[in-house]
């Protein structure tokens, strides 16, 4: 049996990670974002805010992400406890130790976790991020892959997702740079043949994936929308403050680790000129995240 979670929490675990990518959302940025990282929280707190927002809001759908959460201390023990409760979705660059996956999948039920893994070439080598992929396929884990479009690793992308379709791992997706590079703005920046070359790499992909895609190509206007966001969805920032979404920071709701926080009622006006997560929660569009096999909880 699935349900759709009546919360969805993007919860950025902290912003420490042991990639630089050029292209990350955080470059130029790390040392004033890794002050942000909140030190005096421990695990057997962040388990216990979880339990508490289980209680009051029911089985909720965590996206946990950073940095690297899996250089979390602690998160294996937050993803066992917490995943009794609710279903988590982890975003990791698979660069811990077979060692971890190893214990994860025997203390993490495959039913109630899955992970959207990304490769990052060259931090990463596909041999090693395959056998671990590996590794979560045999213990009967679902999971998605992802890479980012970023204009100099363009040309590569075609091997590599032939060498994993080859595999056996079809859940593929070639992600639309989001940034400049070159003294241009992307994904408008993309050529013609580059538009091609991401619809055909993605074309195996589901309605989630394909709204996605969709809107990050074209970019659409949400700024005086009704958004369900703050209602159903929640951004927990790295110090625990809690925000309505990752963009719109001007308002904050509480904080998380200190049990401050409260959600909006009802959906209420987006501030935010060009969202890129509209496809979900601007009321009025196709709420996909239903429909997504990847967050469907399973009971």
């Amino acid at each position: 049996m699935t349900f759709t979670p009546n919360l969805v929490v993007d919860w950025l675990t902290h912003f420490t990670c042991n990639y630089r990518c050029a292209y990350c959302w955080f470059e130029g940025h790390w040392e004033e974002n890794l002050a942000r990282n909140r030190r005096d929280v421990s695990s057997s707190l962040i388990i216990k805010r979880f339990k508490e927002l289980g209680e009051k809001k029911g089985p909720c759908h965590i996206q946990a992400s950073g940095g690297e959460p899996t250089l979390l201390p602690g998160f294996l023990d937050i993803l066992a406890e917490v995943s009794v409760d609710h279903r988590f979705w982890v975003c990791t660059n698979m660069s811990s130790e077979v060692d971890f996956f190893k214990e994860l999948a025997d203390r993490v039920d495959p039913e109630r976790c899955g992970f959207t893994a990304s490769f990052h070439p060259p931090r990463a080598a596909l041999a090693d991020f395959m056998g671990k992929l590996r590794l979560l396929r045999d213990r009967d884990f679902n999971f998605d892959i992802v890479c980012v479009g970023w204009p100099p690793l363009m040309d590569q992308w075609p091997a590599v997702f032939e060498e994993l379709r080859r595999e056996g791992f079809q859940r593929v997706r070639l992600q639309p740079f989001n940034g400049t590079y070159g003294g241009q703005k992307y994904p408008e920046a993309y050529s013609s043949a580059a538009r091609e070359k991401i619809a055909a790499l993605n074309q195996e992909r589901n309605l989630f994936v394909k709204s996605q895609t969709d809107y990050l190509m074209h970019e659409k206007e949400s700024r005086g929308r009704l958004c369900s966001s703050g209602q159903r969805y929640i951004h927990i920032q790295a110090d625990g403050n809690v925000y309505r979404c990752n963009l719109d920071q001007n308002v904050c709701l509480g904080n998380f680790y200190d049990g401050t926080y409260g959600l909006y009622e009802k959906p209420e006006i987006c501030h935010v000129p060009h969202c890129n997560c509209e496809w979900c929660w601007i009321v009025g569009e196709k709420d996909v995240f239903g429909k997504n096999e990847q967050n469907a909880v399973k009971a």
